[in-house]
């Protein structure tokens, strides 16, 4: 297994304290543009650790994912899960219809999916 196929897994574990690890070492590995090709397969499983089982915010993986961000060279990873993030957002805790469908139409009027995905997590969980 390869060193992403290891944070894949990591992430994927049903144990809290091994995606909380995984988690810090990609945010350690985001540092050097070297390890981007390690980072980009691990992006879609970020999302889905946004939320916990109660469907509160967990703040390790929002963190992270504005850290992976800030990268142009990784953003393409992120565009590409835009629908998975409208899911999340309709079941978190503060989601639900009207803030999937105040998302879709800034979506819409925006034309730029990723950019309102990224202020709308800014807002409302910084």
């Amino acid at each position: 297994m390869n060193f992403s196929g290891s944070l894949t897994g990591m992430l994927k574990a049903s144990n809290r304290e091994l995606p909380m690890t995984a988690m810090s070492i990609i945010r350690m590995l985001a540092q050097s543009v070297d390890f981007y090709p390690v980072i980009r397969p691990t992006i879609p499983l970020l999302i889905p650790l946004l939320n916990n089982e109660n469907g509160e915010i967990q703040p390790t993986a929002l963190s992270t994912l504005i850290e992976l961000v800030k990268h142009e060279e990784l953003q393409a990873a992120f565009r590409s899960n835009i629908p998975q993030a409208i899911q999340l957002l309709s079941t978190s805790s503060f989601g639900g219809p009207t803030t999937v469908s105040t998302f879709l139409c800034d979506l819409i009027t925006n034309r730029k999916p990723f950019d309102t995905f990224m202020r709308f997590l800014t807002l409302y969980y910084l």
